[in-house]
């Protein structure tokens, strides 16, 4: 599926509907730097929360296929949030690719003299995207014209941890979501930089406006 920007002005969400929700409960406040990350982890809950109550957006996160749901927020966006489906049959491709990538990138340093570490490419490779998806966010474009997969493919294939919690709530029954929340903030082309932190919760397809809750249940 395409990458769909969510933005603030678009419509509001509820104050504290279920993706806030359960975004917010898998977000640890005692980690390292969890200030900075808090209003991003909030901002892709809210802006989940306000595309479930719309109907056009019932096929973009529920159909046929088991799935994922991966959405993403940076401290330098304005209340805006990128969000895609991806089939689980997606996962597999999408982390060879990044893996590939990742040691190609490596290996291409190391050979001219610089001796770079995997998350240090990963960091310019997010900075580099949310830079650029920035841009269609200012113009209120309504799609990402670059795709972050290769950056999400990392966390498929890195984070033993991720890829866990996204398998243990498929195999449950449920949607999985996938929530990344970054801080660019203090980027720059010549020094690109991007923390990243990554939660994963599951899909209310109950709140969606086909589900349970609008009687469709």
């Amino acid at each position: 599926m395409p990458w769909r920007i969510l933005h603030g002005r678009s419509a509001q969400s509820p104050s504290d509907g279920p993706m806030l929700s359960a975004v917010r409960a898998g977000f640890d406040l005692s980690t390292k730097h969890a200030n900075a990350f808090a209003p991003v982890f909030d901002c892709i809950g809210r802006r989940l929360d306000a595309a479930v109550c719309q109907p056009d957006f019932d096929s973009f996160f529920i159909n046929d296929a088991r799935q994922i749901i991966v959405a993403i927020s940076d401290a330098s966006w304005t209340d805006a949030a990128a969000v895609t489906a991806y089939s689980e049959h997606d996962v597999g491709p999408i982390s060879t690719a990044a893996d590939q990538a990742l040691k190609a990138t490596i290996r291409d340093c190391r050979s001219i003299g610089s001796d770079v570490s995997p998350d240090e490419v990963i960091s310019v490779v997010w900075a580099n995207w949310t830079g650029q998806a920035l841009t269609s966010i200012r113009g209120n474009e309504t799609s990402s014209k670059t795709l972050p997969d290769l950056a999400v493919g990392t966390l498929f294939s890195r984070s033993a941890s991720v890829r866990g919690q996204l398998d243990a709530i498929a195999m449950a029954g449920g949607t999985p979501v996938l929530a990344i929340a970054l801080n660019s903030i203090g980027s720059t082309s010549q020094r690109p930089k991007c923390s990243v932190r990554a939660i994963v919760t599951t899909f209310p397809t109950w709140a969606c406006a086909s589900g349970a809750v609008a009687g469709h249940g």
